[in-house]
């Protein structure tokens, strides 16, 4: 048993340095390259757009959000009440 061990825990450790000791590849440590800002256009000219919402004639709607970041996920202790 005792011999067991000991060669599983060279194994690891014999894994485990041949892993930090691993050539990276030239991908990894390459830098990303500078890219050349676009040239300006002229600019076009402002459009008149129109946008049309729909008419809930005072209608209540009710919007679901999740409870999982503040403001949402927050209880009063005093009243209990989100």
């Amino acid at each position: 048993m005792k011999k067991i061990t000991i060669l599983l825990s060279i194994l690891v450790l014999a894994s485990m340095l041949l892993g930090a000791c691993a050539k990276a590849t030239p991908e990894a440590t390459k830098a990303p390259e500078a890219t050349k800002a676009p040239e300006p256009t002229k600019a076009a000219e402002p459009t008149k757009e129109v946008i049309q919402l729909a008419d809930l004639a005072g209608r209540e709607i009710t919007i679901a959000i999740e409870n999982a970041y503040l403001p949402f996920n927050y209880v009063r202790l005093d009243t209990g009440q989100a």
